[in-house]
Parts: C-alpha cells; structure tokens; sequence
C-alpha cells in the first residue's frame, strides 16, 4: 500500500489578512491523517521586501507583522495537528520565492547583514522535517517535490497552459510544483512506464491586487494524492470553499 501525501500550495500568510484558513488546514490534516505533507514554499508572503520597495520600508513594524503573519500560520496548523497527542507526518518545507525574500534582500543590501534573514519566519520553532532550499528537488516517494522547476539555460520557471505535462516532459520524472496558483494535473502514459505531473495551485483565500485578473485563473484549495508509490499515485482536490464549510 502506497503513502498519502497532502501538500500545500502557495498560501502567503499576510498581516492584512486573515490566517483562520490554517486552522482548517490543521484540521483536515489531522483528520486525513496523510504520511507527509508538502508546503510547497511561499508560505509567507513577506510583501515589506517586495523588489520594488526601498530599503527603509523593511524597518519597524511592517518587517515584524510579515514575520508575524507567518509564525501565526504555522502555529495556527500545528497546533490543531499536535494537541491530539498522535504521531505527526513527515512534514516538508520546499522554500519559495518569498519565503527567502529577507536573504535575497541581504544580498543586495549587505548593509542589513546579520539584521535580517530567511529563517525569521520561524520555520526552526516548528516540526518541520525537511526544510528543503529554493530551488532544490527533493524526492519523496518517487516524485520530486519543488517550489517551481527551472528549464533552458536561463533558468526560467517551467510554466504555461501545460505546466503539469511540460515538468514530465522536460524531466522525465513525476514532479510536483506550485508557483503560478494554478491548478493542472498530467498523467502521461508511455509503453513500460506512467508519469504523473501535478501544479497544486494555491491556498490563499483572498485576492492579491497586484495580479489583477490572474486572480480568476487560480484555484484555492489543498491537494491529495493517494496511493503514492514509485511516483504514481490517485489525485485528489479539496476546494477551500469546502475546507470552509467542513472547518470554518
């Protein structure tokens, strides 16, 4: 019998909303009781280290209550998972983006050194299993779980209309990513063996005003994959309108 992974897309914890959606979440992983969950990245939304802000943005409260917002959300999670005293999942952090902002930040503003960094957000605080750095596969049960996939010389994330069936066939492996908010799942068939393709769109919950009418494009909710075994598994989605009325 294969394992059940539950994995979490981008979800972007953020001070000006709420984080009531990672309760549910903890709820249903407690109740679904999956052998792993995979945070996909983007976690924490960090929007005080947006690439068009300037440096004194990042100072005083507005660094704090994006840190902030993404403690709550872990908290919010694990503590519905933990307080029923059970043996807890595998759970899995693949960095995104985001979640690195401060490092990136770092980079090219030396001057913040030692001030800021990526583990602010409190990934250290909680039973993360794997923490696992941007841009770095990892394997898990025969498919390999990423904040995106990169492809070509520039490395440019693997996207489009097809992402789910552009990573099999770029990587010849059953992958997994988030990134975009979309939802496309792929199975493709060849003679003597299946991969499986999967881009778990988001759970966010709210509209994010930078991107306008991409907003209509992405699906909200956490996906299910059963049965997973040498990267083939039975896939699964729970919207978070339903996660709402089961939870909320």
């Amino acid at each position: 019998m294969g394992k059940r992974h539950l994995i979490i897309g981008d979800s972007h914890a953020h001070p000006d909303y709420s984080n009531e959606r990672f309760t549910w979440l903890g709820k249903l992983i407690h109740d679904s009781r999956p052998d792993v969950v995979v945070n996909i990245g983007d976690m924490a939304d960090m929007a005080s280290l947006c690439a068009h802000s300037k440096a004194i943005e990042i100072e005083g409260a507005r660094y704090e209550a994006d840190v902030n917002a993404a403690k709550d959300a872990q908290e919010r999670m694990f503590h519905e998972v933990r307080k029923h005293k059970k043996k807890l999942p595998r759970f899995v952090w693949t960095l995104g983006n985001h979640d690195i902002r401060a490092d990136r930040f770092v980079a090219d503003n030396p001057v913040f050194q030692g001030k800021i960094k990526t583990e602010d957000i409190g990934y250290k605080d909680y039973p993360w299993s794997d923490v696992v750095p941007f841009l770095e596969p990892i394997d898990i049960d025969g498919i390999d779980y990423c904040h995106y996939f990169t492809s070509g010389i520039m490395g440019r994330p693997i996207g489009g209309q097809h992402a789910a069936w552009t990573i099999v066939k770029k990587r010849n492996k059953s992958g997994t990513a988030g990134h975009s908010h979309v939802l496309d799942y792929k199975i493709d068939k060849t003679p003597g063996r299946s991969l499986m393709g999967l881009v778990v769109g988001n759970f966010i919950g709210f509209n994010m005003g930078y991107a306008g009418p991409a907003n209509d494009m992405w699906s909200d909710g956490i996906a299910i994959c059963d049965n997973v075994e040498d990267g083939i598994y039975d896939f699964s989605w729970i919207s978070m309108n339903r996660l709402k009325k089961e939870y909320g």
